[in-house]
């Protein structure tokens, strides 16, 4: 029987192995994946531009902070969700 500290750690040896495998370059995301996030980021990226151009163009300030979180939700609803 295992202690709970022992459960635990097998519990997280999962959970990193499972978080980490998109990064192991033993196993790489196919192609046709990578490719497709790609062209959702481009177009994300493009929206964001025509978003802030008004606001450079009357030399408004802008929180990138914010625009950029909101350009990452964007793109990782998107290709969660669809």
């Amino acid at each position: 029987m295992l202690s709970t500290a022992q459960r635990g750690a097998e519990e997280w040896r999962v959970l990193i192995a499972i978080s980490f495998s998109p990064f192991v370059p033993a196993c790489p995301p196919p192609r046709s994946a990578v490719l497709k996030n790609d062209e959702l980021m481009a177009r994300s990226a493009a929206k964001l531009v025509r978003h802030l151009a008004p606001a450079a163009q009357q030399g408004q300030p802008v929180d990138v902070w914010r625009e950029l979180g909101l350009m990452t939700m964007d793109v990782v609803g998107t290709a969660a969700f669809g």
